[in-house]
């Protein structure tokens, strides 16, 4: 059973592939098949994603600090996706490498750990024909996870990755929509939750 998390809570789902896999952590994380070549993510930029899709109202950001800030929440998210695209291609892992130390917070952090260990005991890896590109990131109202100082939506294309199972079937990628809670541990700021779905387009 694959797992899905949204909120710092587990869910569990038919299989570990990218089209049932709404949640794990970008999906559609995409790198070669072997895991050798290292993975192409696109630059995040700052546009809105259309109002059918966003799952919490979208906020305007209005000063120089406001701006800093979300430049600062894109730059984890983006360096958090990188390091997820070679943990897919890999197959996931017993434990999360220390590298995400940089990026997450519990609860967040343990569902993501979790959802690894899964796919490495289903022998699952996740291949990729293309990009996996981000195509929207904004800033979402943070009023909704106590103790967020930044809340984000972020669509992520997943839909030219597969994922293959041991067994040798495959599940293909989709787009997803993603909201992501920031928080500062000291001086960093980090993802403690998160919560997304499969969108239609961005």
């Amino acid at each position: 059973m694959g797992l899905a998390h949204s909120g710092g809570k587990l869910y569990a789902m038919n299989r570990m592939g990218a089209a049932t896999l709404a949640l794990v952590v970008a999906l559609g994380l995409g790198a070669c098949r072997d895991g050798s070549a290292e993975p192409t993510v696109t630059p995040l930029t700052t546009a809105p994603s259309s109002a059918s899709a966003s799952p919490t109202p979208t906020r305007s950001v209005a000063t120089p600090d406001e701006a800093a800030l979300l430049a600062e929440a894109e730059g984890v998210y983006r360096a958090y996706v990188a390091e997820t695209l070679k943990l897919e291609a890999a197959g996931g892992a017993e434990k999360l490498p220390a590298v995400f130390d940089q990026y997450l917070l519990e609860p967040y952090k343990g569902v993501v750990e979790a959802t690894y260990q899964n796919m490495r005991k289903n022998g699952s890896k996740v291949e990729s024909t293309g990009r996996v590109a981000i195509l929207a990131v904004e800033a979402i109202d943070a009023s909704t996870r106590e103790g967020a100082v930044i809340a984000l939506s972020a669509c992520l294309d997943g839909s030219q990755a597969t994922v293959r199972h041991r067994d040798g079937t495959t599940e293909k990628g989709s787009i997803v929509l993603r909201e992501l809670y920031f928080k500062r541990d000291g001086r960093d700021l980090k993802i403690f939750s998160s919560r997304a779905k499969e969108v239609p387009s961005c």
